[in-house]
């Protein structure tokens, strides 16, 4: 059986390479943001609403596939910026705690 590798994926690599340019640098100063009283019940309490009219919306279903697919993608992006705290968290994690090197000679 031929085994089958993945294909790269144009758009998850740019992210990935704007992530660890961008981001990771960055990542204890965004952290001590994210975690702070005014992101967590400012910033995320707005999006959380946003993001329950948007699952509303599209419950109740919209007038056009174009606003449907539309607000797929608003509800994925606004999920995409709730997730950034526990993204930001495990590259921070990562950073303190690295893996091991693997030794030359293996068992």
């Amino acid at each position: 059986m031929i085994e089958k590798k993945p294909q790269p994926h144009p758009i998850q690599d740019i992210r990935i390479q704007s992530w660890n340019t961008c981001i990771a640098p960055r990542a204890e100063a965004l952290l001590s943001y994210l975690r702070h009283e005014i992101y967590q019940k400012g910033i995320v309490e707005y999006l959380r609403t946003m993001e329950k009219q948007a699952e509303q919306k599209l419950l109740l279903g919209c007038k056009t596939r174009d606003d449907d697919q539309f607000m797929r993608g608003y509800l994925t992006s606004i999920k995409e910026v709730l997730s950034w705290p526990e993204q930001i968290e495990q590259t921070v994690e990562a950073k303190k705690n690295p893996p091991p090197k693997p030794s030359e000679y293996t068992a």
